[in-house]
């Protein structure tokens, strides 16, 4: 598990407060943690709020998630699946396969009827003693199997994009704009690091 996460997740125990960045290994004594890098993508991860968050897949057709992270207190739950191969979104990345990605992140966020504003930033640490742990699926999907319980009315296009939508989306916007700001940034004798935050900034913007 510790291997499939970024190399410097940022973690917490308790979210709201100032988040925390550092190796994978100390970052999973946190309780929340950041399954995901920016632009590569080997986990999806659904909030389910509701008491039967460890029923839901089951029930309603979907493949056994790799892990269900239970809030013991209300029942409400992270479900994740783990990616035989990971999605990236670099600019010679291919678009078909992102727009895949999607479209089974989005039918499987109706089907288990996730929260769809989830934006999948932070996700519960599945070996934090906080949260109930069930381990289920023993190996990594494939795009086309999860893809296999879904329907068309499932991946249903809505106003709320997915969360690697919204990845996608900054991206695109950025990618637009950062050459111009880093031509910008080198005639004002600024860094990298000057680059960082403008970009940043327009990010937050958009």
């Amino acid at each position: 598990y510790i291997g499939s996460l970024p190399k410097r997740p940022y973690c917490t125990d308790l979210l709201g407060r100032r988040l925390r960045i550092m190796g994978a290994k100390k970052a999973a004594q946190y309780a929340m943690i950041q399954h995901n890098s920016p632009m590569v993508w080997r986990w999806m991860v659904f909030d389910i709020d509701g008491d039967d968050s460890h029923l839901r897949a089951d029930e309603r057709g979907c493949p056994p998630p790799t892990f269900i992270a239970i809030n013991r207190q209300n029942g409400h739950g992270h479900a994740a699946y783990y990616l035989e191969t990971p999605i990236s979104a670099f600019s010679a990345s291919s678009r078909r396969a992102i727009s895949f990605f999607e479209d089974v992140e989005r039918g499987l966020t109706h089907k288990l009827g996730a929260d769809c504003a989830y934006g999948g930033y932070l996700s519960k640490n599945p070996l934090s003693p906080r949260w109930e742990t069930d381990w289920q699926a023993v190996r990594a999907y494939r795009l086309d199997t999860l893809n296999d319980c879904l329907d068309s009315s499932d991946k249903r296009k809505t106003r709320e994009p997915t969360a690697i939508g919204r990845n996608v989306a900054i991206f695109d916007a950025l990618r637009k704009q950062a050459y111009k700001i880093w031509l910008t940034t080198k005639r004002a004798k600024g860094g990298f690091d000057d680059l960082v935050t403008s970009l940043g900034s327009l990010a937050r913007a958009l």
